[in-house]
């Protein structure tokens, strides 16, 4: 398992201590860190690399990256096909944003809030970067909730502090 393609320890503690086993999250991105989500709730994985599909026991939905305006607009490449939110639950406990990977870029989520199962919280992985910040304050700002953001010990290549935000609906 490579550390770097996985939830930070202290994001799975925080599912783990807020979200009662069984429930239904939903993830955009896998990684390494699936399985261990999978053994405990009912996970839903929206994935756009064939490489990662069906690596855990997850319910994998393959999503290839379309463009869509608000990408653009944004200077991003895309996000998933719409296509991916059509056969979801109709609520989830937690969403978890963990993809696409930043060079691709996940502003594109905006352009499908209307799409997205009721939920309880958003996790957003990777707000130390600026693109990942930006995310949490539309999001917050579109869906009427409140973020904490999480720095935790783990470190990323580059030497930054791992850090993730828990979105709430006020």
């Amino acid at each position: 398992m490579n550390p770097g393609w996985m939830l930070p320890k202290a994001a799975v503690q925080w599912i783990e201590k807020n979200i009662d086993a069984g429930e239904n999250i939903l993830e955009f991105g896998s990684g390494d860190g699936s399985q261990q989500l999978a053994e405990n709730y009912e996970l839903f994985s929206i994935e756009h690399d064939v490489n990662w599909l069906g690596k855990t026991q997850s319910t994998y939905i393959h999503a290839p990256i379309v463009s869509n305006r608000t990408s653009t607009r944004y200077g991003q490449k895309g996000w998933y096909d719409p296509h991916a939110l059509d056969n979801l639950p109709e609520t989830v406990a937690l969403i978890i944003v963990d993809g696409p990977p930043g060079e691709i870029g996940r502003l594109g989520l905006l352009e499908h809030l209307g799409h997205l199962p009721d939920w309880t919280f958003v996790l957003v992985d990777d707000t130390d970067r600026g693109e990942e910040q930006q995310l949490v304050q539309e999001l917050c700002l579109r869906l009427g909730c409140q973020a904490i953001r999480i720095e935790t010990e783990q470190f990323k290549a580059n030497g930054d502090v791992r850090k993730f935000d828990i979105l709430e609906r006020r």
